[in-house]
């Protein structure tokens, strides 16, 4: 009898755990789920995931009359007007990630004719919306 009694305590204090265990993991879960919808702005269903990846503002790729990427060239920039950044551009590149605003953009080298435009990057909820551009610098 006094068998019995043991194991029947045992049986009651595993099923206590077992309750707790569980009613923990939905707390956690629960917890974990408001703290994600509370990080990304969203409630009810809409649920937004962003990763990490830094995104290019604007990706340059001069290219010659003939279309051909043009190496050498000085892209410079200004968003929304502030400070001019310079960066050296080998057929294509990067100049600026995670950056929202208009860009003045000028493509130069030496011996061809600069080209120039502005461009708008817009971002979403987690990143800009990179944008492409591809001056065409000519001979002189």
């Amino acid at each position: 009898m006094t068998l019995f009694r043991q194991t029947r305590a045992n049986r009651k204090a595993q099923a206590c755990t077992a309750s707790t265990s569980k009613a923990a993991a939905y707390t956690t879960v629960a917890l974990t789920s408001m703290v994600i919808l509370a990080a990304c702005g969203g409630s009810g269903g809409d649920t937004i995931v962003c990763t990490s990846e830094a995104r290019a503002s604007v990706v340059a790729s001069p290219l010659d009359e003939l279309s051909q990427p043009l190496l050498g060239v000085q892209v410079s920039y200004r968003i929304n007007g502030g400070t001019q950044t310079t960066v050296n551009c080998d057929s294509s590149c990067s100049l600026i990630y995670e950056q929202a605003g208009r860009f003045d953009l000028t493509a130069s080298k030496v011996g061809y004719a600069n080209s120039s435009t502005s461009i708008n990057v817009t971002r979403d909820v987690c990143h800009v919306k990179s944008e492409s551009w591809q001056p065409m610098l000519r001979r002189l």
